[in-house]
């Protein structure tokens, strides 16, 4: 439990410094944007998590995003988390925004006198929803590939 606070408090650390000095090249949160997701995967139950997201467009002239998220769930008799890097390519629209694509995790399960972690492939695909207001919501299937085979469901805000 100690290593996953370490953990946790170290991607929080990374997420405030990364949109702070976003903020002051770039104005309000610039090309990033910061949310909080709900997940339901098939093997570890339901799981609550923090997101990040970075825009390429502006330095390739491509909708690209480059998105990290971190997840801790909520599975009977023990412990699962997980950090993913993606890259996501958006079909840009007026109002919903699908995007597709791939990237790495990296899992961690801990069941008292047993525990694993293990590096996979995520491919994921989703929507953004534009609502304006500074709120974007989103909803997004995933698959993970490794020790760890299972699919999700994700939705949640970025702001």
């Amino acid at each position: 439990m100690k290593k996953m606070l370490s953990i946790f408090l170290a991607l929080a650390a990374v997420l405030v410094i990364g949109s702070t000095s976003a903020m002051a090249e770039e104005g309000m949160f610039g090309p990033i944007k910061l949310g909080v997701q709900g997940t339901f995967a098939d093997d570890t139950d339901f799981g609550v998590g923090a997101r990040v997201e970075y825009s390429l467009q502006e330095m390739i002239s491509l909708p690209i995003d480059v998105v990290a998220f971190f997840n801790w769930y909520f599975p009977d008799g023990f412990d699962f988390w997980e950090i993913s890097g993606n890259a996501t390519y958006s079909i840009p629209m007026d109002m919903i925004v699908p995007y597709a694509g791939a990237g790495l995790y990296y899992a961690s399960f801990d069941a008292g006198s047993f525990d694993d972690s293990e590096i996979g492939l995520n491919i994921l695909g989703g929507a953004k929803f534009e609502l304006g207001m500074g709120m974007t919501p989103f909803a997004e299937f995933r698959l993970t590939m490794g020790d760890y085979d299972q699919w999700m469901i994700s939705g949640g805000v970025l702001f």
